[in-house]
């Protein structure tokens, strides 16, 4: 019973956290703008806002500061040096990439890059 008691605390008090701060970070940039910028540079797609509030606890999205952090992401990133790199070790194009002007050209970069890894013993391509 006890230990019930101490876990039904932690749980409330867990769940009393903050959500994260939506002000300036030691850039300048807001959160949602680091946000976008991190997931372009990670190679994602663009979160809608729901997903956004889910996962940073967060209902207040700015997604005007988010799609700029993401279109300043895609700007440093989608390079073909970047997409070169991924295929080169095997991995997908990376999504931020596909909305991109040059995006046709990185993607014959990055399949280039991906034909070029030997095939593994036993598989079929």
């Amino acid at each position: 019973m006890r230990n019930g008691m101490v876990l039904a605390g932690l749980l409330l008090l867990a769940g009393c956290q903050p959500p994260p701060s939506t002000s300036p970070t030691k850039n300048g940039h807001s959160f949602w703008y680091e946000a976008g910028y991190s997931d372009a540079s990670s190679g994602l797609i663009v979160k809608d806002n729901e997903t956004l509030s889910e996962w940073f606890g967060n209902p207040d999205v700015d997604r005007h500061a988010y799609l700029d952090g993401y279109q300043a992401g895609q700007n440093v990133w989608c390079n073909t040096s970047n997409v070169e790199a991924w295929g080169r070790a095997g991995k997908p194009f990376p999504a931020s990439c596909d909305g991109t002007n040059d995006a046709e050209t990185l993607k014959k970069v990055w399949q280039h890059a991906a034909d070029s890894l030997p095939l593994a013993v036993g598989s079929a391509r």
